[in-house]
């Protein structure tokens, strides 16, 4: 064995134990620092998406407006648009829908936005959900369906929006009214002089039909009876008639009366008299058939 040198000591044990735990400590500081930095950078992340969903940052969902489409005597075509609002910046998709529409307490069979539907980020999305309102379906009467002034409806259900963070329900309700068409009236203008003929006597009676609604309606058929003192005389049907939105339509109609044992009331009316006319009988349109009874004294040959 050889002399230790001058001025050098032998190692102790544990001197190599402690000079291998500062390189590996060392070495363990420079991989952890880049891995926390990084680690905290995906957190933080995180955490903003879902501090801002936390804070009030969700889809959200609100009414616009109740469009009615189409309108006729017996049906209206109604749709409940709404907007759909992404406040985040990745897209969105509609995951779920589920949707009803009552009218007057009636659940109708209605239309709603398709499933898969994508709402880019930051953006809007118009949301229509469509329905046709059969009006005797709500009220099977006509006369006191034509009685009401609207119809109240409620629609309700969820939409189920799928986001960075799961599936998010927004709840969707409204209630309104749907104004009910009013029926066209019918009024008698006047009373043509009679053509005497070998059978009886021949008059043009003038009929104005009202239209009070805003949209055009259309008459399948008016059919008539002609009354004179209340007793019928003639009668027959007036084809296909439209009348426009808020308007009125003037229609002629011939009358044919036999004189043979005529009563005081036809003679009156022959002569020029002031006679009491009637002309009662139903308007179809659609599914609709309402009654119409238009009466007036007047003088054959006058307005």
């Amino acid at each position: 064995m050889k002399a230790a040198r001058p001025g050098w000591r032998t190692p102790s044990p544990g001197w190599t134990d402690a000079v291998e735990d500062a390189i590996s400590a060392s070495m363990s500081r420079r991989w952890f620092a880049p891995i926390l930095v990084g680690s905290l950078v995906v957190l933080g992340s995180g955490c903003a998406l879902f501090q801002a969903f936390l804070g009030g940052k969700r889809p959200e969902l609100t009414f616009r407006d109740v469009r009615l489409t189409s309108w006729s005597l017996d049906s209206v075509d109604l749709e409940l648009v709404y907007e759909l609002s992404n406040p985040y910046d990745v897209a969105l998709t509609l995951h779920e829908v589920a949707y009803q529409l009552e009218v007057e307490g009636r659940r109708i069979a209605s239309g709603k936005p398709k499933k898969g539907l994508s709402i880019r980020g930051r953006g809007k999305q118009i949301l229509r959900f469509p329905a046709t309102v059969h009006f005797l379906d709500v009220v099977p009467v006509v006369t006191e369906l034509f009685s009401k002034k609207s119809l109240s409806y409620r629609a309700s259900g969820s939409l189920g929006v799928k986001t960075p963070l799961g599936i998010v329900a927004l709840p969707l309700s409204r209630s309104g009214s749907i104004a009910v068409p009013r029926l066209p009236k019918v009024e008698i203008t006047d009373l043509s002089s009679p053509r005497i003929t070998a059978s009886g006597a021949e008059f043009s009676l003038g009929l104005r039909i009202l239209n009070d609604n805003e949209f055009p309606v259309s008459l399948d058929v008016l059919e008539w009876s002609f009354l004179v003192d209340r007793a019928s005389l003639a009668s027959g049907k007036v084809g296909q008639t439209a009348v426009g939105g808020g308007g009125a339509r003037e229609v002629r109609i011939p009358i044919r009366i036999g004189l043979a044992g005529a009563s005081q009331a036809v003679q009156r009316l022959v002569s020029g008299q002031q006679t009491s006319v009637a002309l009662t009988g139903n308007l179809r349109s659609g599914r609709v058939v309402a009654p119409i009874d238009a009466r007036r004294l007047l003088r054959a040959g006058s307005r």
